[in-house]
C-alpha cells in the first residue's frame, strides 16, 4: 500500500525519450535517463520490463532486443500486524499467568507491554509472564505495541486478567441459645472465589451428617442455615459449614453449638395441707425447665396476691413454701399456689391447695370432787374446746395408774363430757377421776376429781 521508484538508464540516443513499461505502466513521455518513475505495485513480487525506447530523433529500440536489458522487481514489506491477540486469563491468588501475542509482517520486531494503560518498560517480548500475582492484580488489563521492520507499529487488544482468591473463613459461626419451639440460625461470613455450602449437623450419636433441604431446614447449602421448630431433643447438637471454591477446595468452619431451653413445666403439684395453730407447715411444687423463677400467691377468698418474704412466710420465692406461726383466724380455709417462669414463655400456675389451721385442746371445764353415800348416783362434767376433739373418762383406782373407762353398769358417758356413775360401792372409795381430750393437734387432762 505505499509508492517507489523506479529508473530507466539510457546510455545512447537524443532526449527526451519516450518509454512504453510493462505492468501496468505504459507510456512514459518526456522522460531523462534516470529520472524516477514511481509505481504501486499490486503483486508481489513487482516486475517492471521496457518494452520500447523511442528518442527525440524518432529512432526507436523495442524488445526483445540486445539493446534493452534488465528488469525492475520490487518486492512488498509488509506492515507489521497482529496474528494472535493476548486472550484474557483467569487464575488463583499467588499462582503465575502469562500473555503471549503472535506479530506478522516485515522484521525486526520491538514489543512493549502495558499494565492498566502504563508502559512496562522491562517487558519487551512477545510474552509477558507474570508470577505469584497478588489477588490485588485482579481486573488489570494488559495488552503490547508491536514496532515492526517497516517503522510502524500495531496495537493489540486488550487482555483481562481475573484473579480468583482463596476462601478465608472472616466470622465463624457462634453457638445458638434458644427456646425450644422456636427458630434460630447459623451464618458464616467468608471471601473468596466460593462455588458453594454445604451445612452439617452432628446429634452426638450418628457423627457429621450433610443436612438436606425440608420443613426444618432452610439454607444447607448458603451462607445462613436456619432451623425452625427446634425440639427441646436437639440441646447439644453441633453444626458446622464445608465451603467450597475454586482456589481452595474445601475450607472447614468452626463448629458451633444449639442450646435448647424448656418452659417450665410442673411435675409435682401442692397438696392440701393441715397445721396447727402457732406451728409451721409446708407447700412444694416440683418443676423442670431452664432457669427457674418462683412466686408464692395466697387467697384468703377473694384474688391471688404476691406473698412477701417475712418471718412468717419463708422461701416464698423458692420451690418450697414454709409458714410459721399459723394463725387460725387468718389462715384457716386460706387457698395457696405458685407461679413457675423461667429462661422460656409461657410461664405455668400450680394448681390450688388448701390450708387447714386446726386449734390445739383447751378446757373449759374442770370435773369437781363429789362426796355422796354407798349405791348412790354421781356426774363428773367437764368441758374443752379444740379441733376434731374427742372425750375420754380415766379412772386411777388406788394410784395404780390411768386407765381409759368403758360404759357399764357402773360407768356411763365415758366418752362425752359428762360421766355418769351410778350404784356406787364403797370400793370406788377415793378414786381419781378425769377427763381427756384428745384432739388434731394433741392430748390435754382435765384436773382430777375425787
Amino acid at each position: 500500500n505505499t509508492s517507489t521508484d523506479i529508473v530507466v538508464d539510457i546510455t545512447t540516443g537524443v532526449a527526451p525519450y519516450v518509454l512504453t513499461i510493462s505492468n501496468g505502466i505504459g507510456v512514459v513521455s518526456g522522460y531523462n535517463s534516470g529520472d524516477p518513475i514511481t509505481v504501486t505495485p499490486f503483486s508481489d513480487p513487482a516486475v517492471y520490463n521496457l518494452v520500447s525506447v523511442i528518442d527525440n530523433n524518432g529512432c526507436e529500440v523495442r524488445a526483445p532486443h540486445a539493446n534493452i536489458t534488465g528488469s525492475a522487481t520490487i518486492t512488498w514489506r509488509e506492515e507489521v500486524s497482529i496474528a494472535t491477540q493476548p486472550v484474557d486469563s483467569t487464575i488463583c491468588e499467588n499462582s503465575d499467568v502469562s500473555f503471549t501475542v503472535v506479530a506478522q509482517g516485515e522484521t525486526p520486531y520491538t514489543y512493549l507491554w502495558y499494565e492498566n494503560n502504563v508502559s512496562m518498560p522491562t517487558e519487551t517480548g512477545p510474552t509477558l509472564s507474570l508470577t505469584n500475582v497478588p489477588a490485588s492484580s485482579d481486573g488489570n488489563r494488559y495488552h503490547v505495541e508491536v514496532t515492526g521492520g517497516c517503522g510502524k507499529t500495531a496495537t493489540s487488544a486488550t487482555a483481562i486478567l481475573t484473579v480468583l482468591t482463596d476462601i478465608v473463613i472472616v466470622d465463624q459461626p457462634s453457638d445458638a441459645d434458644i427456646c425450644e419451639g422456636l427458630a434460630t440460625s447459623f451464618e458464616v461470613n467468608a471471601t473468596g472465589t466460593i462455588t458453594g455450602y454445604q451445612w452439617q449437623e452432628n446429634d452426638n450419636s450418628t457423627g457429621w451428617q450433610d443436612l438436606a433441604e425440608s420443613g426444618t431446614y432452610v439454607g444447607t447449602t448458603a451462607r445462613k442455615l436456619s432451623i425452625f421448630g427446634v425440639e427441646s431433643a436437639r440441646t447439644g447438637y453441633r453444626y458446622r459449614v464445608n465451603i467450597f471454591g475454586l482456589c481452595t477446595a474445601m475450607e472447614q468452619s468452626d463448629e458451633a453449638t444449639l442450646v435448647v431451653k424448656t418452659s417450665p413445666v410442673i411435675t409435682t403439684q401442692p397438696v392440701d395441707t393441715i397445721g396447727c395453730e402457732t406451728e409451721s407447715v409446708l407447700f412444694s411444687v416440683s418443676a423442670v425447665g431452664d432457669t427457674l423463677a418462683y412466686q408464692w400467691q395466697e387467697s384468703s377468698g377473694g384474688r391471688f396476691s404476691d406473698i412477701q418474704e417475712s418471718a412468717n412466710y419463708v422461701g416464698t420465692q423458692t420451690a418450697t413454701l414454709t409458714l410459721n406461726n399459723l394463725d387460725v383466724t387468718l389462715q384457716d380455709g386460706n387457698r395457696y399456689r405458685v407461679m413457675v417462669s423461667g429462661a422460656c414463655v409461657p410461664p405455668v400456675t400450680s394448681e390450688i391447695a388448701l390450708l387447714t389451721v386446726n386449734t390445739f385442746p383447751a378446757i373449759s371445764v374442770n370435773p369437781i370432787s363429789e362426796e355422796l353415800c354407798e349405791d348412790g348416783n354421781v356426774t363428773f362434767i367437764a368441758g374443752a374446746t379444740g379441733t376434731g376433739i374427742t372425750y375420754h373418762w380415766q379412772v386411777n383406782a388406788g394410784g395404780t395408774g390411768w386407765t381409759d373407762i368403758v360404759d357399764d353398769n357402773t360407768y356411763s358417758g365415758a366418752s362425752t363430757e359428762s360421766l355418769t356413775l351410778t350404784g356406787i360401792p364403797t370400793s370406788l372409795n377415793g378414786n381419781l377421776y378425769r377427763m381427756q381430750v384428745r384432739g388434731s393437734c394433741g392430748t390435754l387432762n382435765t384436773t382430777e376429781a375425787t
